[in-house]
């Protein structure tokens, strides 16, 4: 990287020329760190010029999520720099605020310990994610907290979480986007957590049964110990295998 003329005119800060090149054919390419054309404009603040790469048909996610050896995508170099304006350019067009680095570091990380007023910049992005067409229908992207799945998503919420202060957590989570996703996630998981309630219901209730029977050696209910025991088993399985 570096002796391609796309890459010139990038690093010179031209969206012009940058938007020649490209017109004419010229493609992102990859320096021997991994570093793209999109990873130096957002590190540099290149709003212009990332528009100019967005615009073009051949960008696809792979792209915008492309990482460098030490895992950086153009999303987390423009969080660590600060460069709000890039990073959500980045993010509403597909960029993974779930990505994480050779380092564990996300961008939802860099974003609390890097970016000026974090907790404001993410509702503006969450925003991005309701939008509403002429009959008032609204549409709900649950992908903008991120690219890679529904577990990731899980994840990023999670983050949010452990990453935020203690009162700005509940800012972010009655934010509609977040609270709907959330909502739609407990409908999935509820039947799942009541199960393992009554399990462990079932296993205390069973065990304390089981410990009286065998204490007391009441040889009259060897029937009722025998199915306490199978019980016990049964139950003790179950709930180590979900452990």
């Amino acid at each position: 990287l570096g002796t391609t003329a796309l890459f010139h005119a990038v690093t010179l800060k031209s969206a012009n020329a940058t938007r020649c090149l490209l017109s004419a054919g010229a493609w992102i390419t990859e320096g021997s760190c991994g570093e793209t054309e999109l990873h130096e404009a957002a590190a540099n603040n290149q709003l212009e010029i990332l528009k100019v790469f967005l615009e073009d048909k051949r960008i696809t996610p792979e792209y915008i999520n492309k990482k460098d050896k030490c895992g950086r995508t153009p999303a987390y170099r423009a969080a660590y720099c600060g460069f709000k304006d890039c990073l959500k350019l980045l993010i509403v067009n597909g960029a993974d605020m779930g990505s994480i680095t050779t380092t564990k570091d996300s961008v939802l990380d860099i974003i609390f310990s890097r970016v000026d007023q974090p907790v404001k910049f993410l509702k503006e992005i969450l925003d991005c994610g309701i939008t509403k067409d002429k009959e008032d229908k609204i549409t709900l992207d649950f992908g903008i907290l991120c690219r890679s799945g529904n577990d990731s998503q899980t994840s990023v919420v999670y983050n949010i979480l452990n990453a935020a202060h203690q009162n700005e957590n509940t800012e972010l989570l009655e934010h509609p986007l977040v609270e709907t996703f959330l909502r739609l996630k407990w409908k999935k998981v509820k039947w799942f957590f009541y199960l393992l309630i009554f399990m462990y219901t079932m296993f205390v209730l069973t065990l304390s049964v089981y410990v009286l029977l065998v204490m007391d050696n009441v040889r009259r209910f060897r029937t009722v110990t025998r199915i306490a025991r199978y019980n016990l088993i049964i139950l003790a399985g179950g709930l180590l295998t979900h452990g």
